[in-house]
Order: structure tokens, then sequence, then C-alpha cells
């Protein structure tokens, strides 16, 4: 049951309705955890309660129809409504038909109310107008209950601290090398929260109610661009609070970058592994930011200039060694290394090296791709293994053990960009 109630709250709004459906029907489940669980996340209380009476008004005239079509014994045996609950149902319906719809929202009698009034063919419209009141009292009086005792428990002395924060627009990122970017150009401007917490990846993080609606009432989303999963969660933005926030803006921050694409035309979407990419993204939320808090340009200016600077310097160190690290051998024989997930692609390009990698188009290789690239590596005299620790794999041990090298590991989503991108540059040599 925690594990549908985590799921449901990851939904939102969608999984409040799912929840209250469910607990409004013969299935035995309780709306009143997500509802508890939604709030908390920072849901607005009106929003939920309107979704859970849409909800559970269709699960109670899911049981409606399952009475008026239904036979008592059938409904008793495969539905697990007992006969006694019926029974006490129907006595304390005493026959005023439709309008004890209203008392759907009872535990233990509201199930079996609902399908007696379909099993008496009562009056349907006003069986839904009944069914309606009680049960949106109900999520009225739970909601109120909820936002009262938090409002009374809030310390008074928090009460500056949220101002002051409010003044602060909020900018959401998906992984850490862009809240580097965005810190590097915006300072104390901003706030920058990163959906994708550390170690875990992004291909398969879905991100919490309570981040979606961070995400909602957020300034800006500053998007990759080129990633699937933030597709995805844009999408997901709708589904969780009913619309996007009228101030919030995404902004691709991939504009102007020449994507490196697979064979099926996907592009890669590691573009900040590249001190020139970097400058470009760094540019678009420089723009993006001086669009939306115009008083503040000439201060992003100066540090994006100053960004700029240190990403230059930093390709010059690379550069540097690199050079250290080439074979001496024909200029058409690159610098090759092998690594699990393509994190370097654009990287690789940048600085002429050839990458090398076990990951087939996102999934676990076959023994047989496996032994090709072994093969490669040998051929290549690869003498850098990078491993990271999102994508770690059993599969690291046996290339270890066949080309007796010692993985290095290295975190392409750390914050930290200018010591991750020297640390593949040192590794290499």
């Amino acid at each position: 049951m925690e594990v549908i109630t985590q799921f449901l709250l990851d939904y939102g709004y969608w999984g409040m309705l799912l929840s209250a459906f469910l607990a409004g029907s013969v299935f035995p489940f309780s709306s009143e955890a997500v509802m508890l669980g939604l709030l908390a996340a920072g849901l607005h209380p009106v929003s939920l309660v309107i979704y859970a009476t849409i909800g559970n008004v269709g699960g109670g005239l899911f049981n409606y129809w399952i009475g008026h079509f239904g036979r008592l014994d059938w409904i008793e045996k495969y539905l697990r409504v007992k006969q006694k609950d019926m029974d006490r149902a129907e006595r304390f319906m005493a026959g005023h038909g439709a309008w004890m719809g209203f008392f759907a929202f009872l535990p233990l009698i509201g199930e079996a109310i609902t399908v007696l009034l379909g099993y008496m063919r009562a009056n349907l419209p006003i069986s839904i107008v009944s069914m309606t009141i009680g049960k949106a009292l109900r999520y009225v009086m739970l909601a109120a209950g909820v936002t009262g005792i938090a409002g009374c428990t809030r310390s008074g002395a928090e009460a500056p601290q949220a101002r002051a924060s409010a003044e602060v627009p909020t900018v959401v990122v998906s992984i850490e090398p862009y809240r580097y970017f965005t810190e590097q150009i915006a300072g104390d401007k901003v706030k920058v929260v990163t959906l994708v917490p550390r170690g875990a990846s992004p291909e398969s993080y879905e991100p919490t109610a309570r981040q979606m609606v961070e995400i909602a009432d957020s300034r800006m989303y500053l998007l990759i661009g080129t990633t699937p999963f933030e597709q995805s969660w844009t999408r997901r933005i709708a589904a969780t609070v009913g619309s996007p926030s009228s101030s919030l803006r995404l902004v691709d921050t991939s504009r102007g970058v020449l994507p490196v694409s697979d064979r099926q035309g996907v592009a890669d979407p590691h573009l900040w592994m590249s001190t020139r990419n970097a400058v470009l993204i760094a540019g678009n939320i420089y723009k993006a930011l001086k669009e939306e808090l115009p008083a503040d340009s000439a201060y992003f200016h100066r540090r994006l200039l100053a960004f700029t600077a240190k990403a230059r310097r930093l390709d010059t160190t690379i550069v540097t060694t690199l050079a250290q690290a080439r074979p001496r051998t024909a200029a058409s024989s690159p610098l090759t290394f092998l690594i699990y997930h393509p994190a370097l692609t654009y990287f690789a390009r940048e600085y002429g090296l050839r990458q090398l990698v076990l990951e087939e188009e996102g999934k676990e290789p076959t023994a047989s791709s496996m032994a090709a690239v072994i093969r490669q590596a040998r051929a290549a005299r690869v003498r850098t293994f990078f491993v990271q620790q999102e994508v770690a794999n059993r599969n690291n041990e046996v290339v270890e053990q066949a080309l007796q090298l010692r993985p290095t590991l290295i975190q392409p989503l750390g914050y930290d960009w200018p010591k991750e991108m020297m640390l593949v540059a040192k590794s290499l040599r």
C-alpha cells in the first residue's frame, strides 16, 4: 500500500483524483493519506479538494453502476461488500432514496450506500448531487483542518525570513553543473534549485510532487535542452499542478550548441562537458536572466565575462595537459579512452579524442559487443577506463580484468564543473 501511495503522491493532483476514485469505490484504499502528503508538499488546498471530490464521486458512481447491473450475492462474493454492511446501509437509508448519497463519505457503510443506490435504481442526477455535496464537505473539512493547524504552528519568527526569501526569485535546473553555471552568472540575485539529487541518474529519476510544485512556482526552469527526461518532466508539470504557473518560463540553454547524435538521430545530452559549449550555455543563461531581471543586467554581464575568461583558461590548461598525453604516432591515431556511459562525447569532440563506449544505446552491453569493444581498446592501447557513480555496472570488473585497467571514477553530474573537467584531462596522461 505504501508503494501505491508514493506513486500517487508523485503524480500530484491526478494522483489525488485516482486515490479518491479508489477510496470512493469498492476497492480498499484511503485517500486521506494522499491528500495529507500533497498538502505537505505544498499543493493548493482548493485544487486538491476539487480533484479529490471529482475522483471520489467517480468512485461512488462506479459502485452505483455495479449495484444497478449486478446481483447482491455476486457483489458480496466478488467485491467483498459484506451483507451486514449492506443491511446496515439499507436500514440507515430507510427509504429516503437518492438524497442519502450525501452520506456516501461515511466509513464502513459509504460504499454499501452507493451500491444500494444503484441496486434500488435511485434517481441518478440527485444521487450525483447528494454524493458531491457530502464528499466535497468531507475533503473541505480535512484540508481546512490540516492547513489551519499548519498555520497555527508556524513560528512568527519565520515570517521575516519567508518574506526575504520570497524577494529572491527561484530558478530551477535539472542537474548540478547547471546550478554551477547559473550561480556563476547570477550570484546571489536568484536562488537556484537542482532537481536531480546527488548520486541519482537523470534518466531514471522521477521528480516528486513537491519538486513539481517548486518548478511551477519558480521564475524560470533552465533546461539542458536535448534530454528526453526533461521533456517528460515538463509534460508532468501540467499533470501535477493543473497548468504551469503563469510566471514560469522554460529556457532552452542549448541554443547555438552543435549537438552530436547517435545512429538513431538522438542527440547526446552531455552538452556541458565542453568548455566551448559551457560558454554558449552560460550566454543563454545570461540572456534569460537579463530579460527576467533587467535591473541587474550589468551585474550579470560582468559575471558572464568573468566566467567566459575562466572557461577559456580552463580550455588552455586542458589542451596543454592532453598534449603531454597524446601518443607519439601519426596524427590519424587519436588518444583513445574507454567509458561505460558516453558522458564525454563533447569533451572528445572538442579535443580530438576517441571515445569507446561499452553501453549500447542506454542498455547493458551484450557479451559479444563487450568483447568487440575490449578488442578495440587493446588495439588502441587504451590506458584510461572511466566510470560514473550513477551508472556503476557489474561489467566494469570484466573490463578491468581483460585490460588490466583500474577504473577512474568521474562525476560529470557534479557541481564543481572545472574540477571535473580537469580530472578527465589529467586522467588521460
